[in-house]
């Protein structure tokens, strides 16, 4: 190695030391595999390639010049894990919750109130005759390791809703188009009808994001005996479904998208495009 200038050798064979110290730390890993940081200010480290002395397959050991940086890469380390923990906690409970649909369905269309101003784009509403689940879009729980065996858990989930809404149109025939210069025109009186006066009914279907608020037990891993105890819109969250649903599914970049909203989404898997 020495001959060779491997690091940390350097010319004349100097490091020698640095050497022994490296090797020592590469015999303990081969010994009681697991990855590691190896932790040195001293340069001669920074041209060391760990995984040439450790082996393909082998732990991995990485460089940490200063502690601080120690610090930062156990904390992204530990983050991993606290996430990991969470998400699988969320997913736990998305899936008791999706066990519930029909209570959720009904308590939804029980308990909703919706002020015409969330809705107020699509003109104005005159009833809302019904109202369906499309899915449950995200889950939040709070952060499972402080919870014990049996603690009652409140659980918020986002919920994508469609509403079956009637509208009032209150539009009339459409007036002729004018050109410029043209004289006044005299438009015939016509007879006198009051139903022209009065709005035509006309269905839709409206896409709506409601926040529902559960307590459930937590017991042996799972989420059970949830009771919904609030609902209420969320203007501020977006239909994800209805906004990918007018693509096609078969496009390479409306896939990415999906991925890519659904790698930042709590609950994976929620985000859907029409086909699939």
């Amino acid at each position: 190695m020495a001959v060779g200038l491997r690091p940390p050798f350097e010319a004349e064979g100097k490091n020698f030391q640095d050497a022994v110290i490296l090797l020592s730390a590469v015999d303990h890993l081969l010994a009681n595999p697991a990855d590691a940081l190896f932790l040195s200010a001293d340069g001669d480290f920074r041209d060391v390639r760990f995984d040439e002395y450790l082996g393909e397959g082998k732990p991995r050991m990485r460089l940490c010049a200063s502690v601080g940086d120690l610090e930062k890469r156990l904390e992204q380390a530990l983050d991993a894990v606290v996430r990991a923990l969470w998400n699988a906690d969320r997913l736990v409970a998305r899936k008791a919750l999706e066990n519930e649909l029909p209570r959720l369905q009904e308590f939804i269309l029980e308990n909703l109130r919706i002020e015409p101003t969330p809705l107020g784009i699509f003109g104005p509403l005159a009833a809302i005759p019904s109202a369906a689940i499309r899915q449950v879009q995200r889950v939040e729980t709070p952060f499972p390791a402080i919870r014990k065996e049996g603690d009652a858990v409140t659980v918020t989930a986002l919920v994508e809703i469609d509403l079956k809404v009637l509208k009032r149109d209150w539009s009339g025939p459409s007036p002729k188009p004018l050109k410029i210069g043209e004289p006044l025109r005299d438009e015939p009186l016509a007879d006198f009808d009051l139903s022209r006066l009065l709005p035509r009914f006309v269905e839709d279907t409206v896409p709506l994001v409601v926040e529902v608020e559960a307590v459930a037990t937590f017991t042996d891993g799972h989420y059970s005996n949830l009771q919904f105890s609030n609902v209420r819109p969320r203007g501020d969250a977006i239909s994800m479904s209805s906004i990918f649903g007018v693509f096609d599914a078969s496009d390479t970049k409306v896939k990415g998208m999906v991925e890519l909203v659904d790698a930042q989404n709590t609950t994976p898997g929620s985000i859907t495009t029409k086909g699939g």
